[in-house]
């Protein structure tokens, strides 16, 4: 899911947008509750390396 988020004309990177995991769920058969909890999860991990990359170009900036 790399490749599926956007990233502002700065160089930051957005969330993963909904429709990757709706793609991603709907190729390995990822329905209802075990989708919501897939979102969820992910979308958990991918805020904590949102967060990382943000501190990290706090110490990179002049």
């Amino acid at each position: 899911m790399r490749y599926d988020r956007h990233y502002t004309e700065g160089g930051g990177e957005t969330p993963i947008h909904f429709l990757a995991y709706d793609a991603y769920g709907r190729r390995y058969s990822i329905e209802g509750e075990a989708f919501d909890r897939f979102v969820a999860f992910v979308s958990a991990i991918d805020d904590e390396w949102l967060i990382y990359l943000a501190e990290k170009r706090k110490e990179a900036a002049p």
